[in-house]
């Protein structure tokens, strides 16, 4: 398998905006930060992430009826209302803050659409479970922006306290928003691993032990063999604690 180049910074391997492949239709455009959907073949998982899609629905824009299987999937809303329904009977709408868990498990069928009039813009992530066959769910809880200004929000997690959503998998996902004037927000990772993905803004990464680096809107950082890091800038984030 081809890898294409990665910007090294110490234990740090970053993922620019500008070489995600991007794949366009009239009524979607997907940029694919990971290999695992089959869009793009050169570029390879990080440990449980299997895709991180930055994507954007033209109004009216939807995903018709499909099936998943054995995936732990959840989107990130940032603009705009995602209306969902699925074989498990659920319909829903997602709004900005909203965090949506669909539980592939043994299977289901799902669509996804932008009904209302302005562009809709997500982050869909695909995170493998921690075993195959489990009974398909569903859920999506909201989360009040305050809680993650200038520090770290959980959103989902194995064990789905503080009111996060329960995944099937060792791994948590937080948000954060930065601004300027706030502390750094820092990580301990032991002997775990992270990704970092600026939505929105921009952020500096400080690992621990390695130089500081520069992240723009888009862009990531995957985080292996670093006992930590520090955040700072002005920006939306989502990071990864991944096994």
């Amino acid at each position: 398998m081809r890898f294409p180049p990665l910007h090294q910074a110490g234990g740090v391997r970053v993922r620019r905006a500008g070489e995600r492949t991007v794949s366009d239709k009239p009524w979607l455009r997907s940029r694919h930060g990971l290999a695992s959907g089959g869009y793009e073949r050169d570029w390879p998982r990080f440990r449980s992430l299997l895709v991180v899609n930055e994507d954007t629905l033209a109004p009216g824009g939807a995903f018709s009826p499909h099936p998943h299987w054995d995936l732990e999937i959840l989107t990130w809303v940032t603009a705009g209302v995602l209306e969902h329904t699925d074989t498990l009977g659920h319909r829903a709408s997602v709004h900005p803050g909203e965090l949506q868990h669909v539980r592939a498990g043994s299977g289901i069928e799902h669509a996804e659409g932008n009904v209302g009039a302005a562009p809709l813009e997500l982050w869909q992530i695909w995170l493998e479970p921690r075993e195959r066959g489990l009974a398909p769910a569903y859920a999506q809880a909201a989360f009040p922006a305050e809680a993650r200004a200038g520090r770290l929000q959980l959103l989902a997690s194995q064990g789905g306290e503080a009111g996060a959503l329960p995944i099937a998998l060792d791994a948590r996902v937080f948000a954060l928003d930065l601004a300027d004037g706030h502390p750094p927000v820092e990580v301990a990772l032991g002997e775990r691993h992270a990704w970092v993905q600026v939505l929105g803004g921009a952020a500096r990464l400080v690992p621990e032990g390695g130089p500081p680096v520069d992240l723009g809107a888009g862009d990531a950082a995957a985080l292996s063999d670093t006992p930590g890091f520090a955040l700072v800038g002005q920006g939306s984030l989502l990071v990864f604690d991944l096994a």
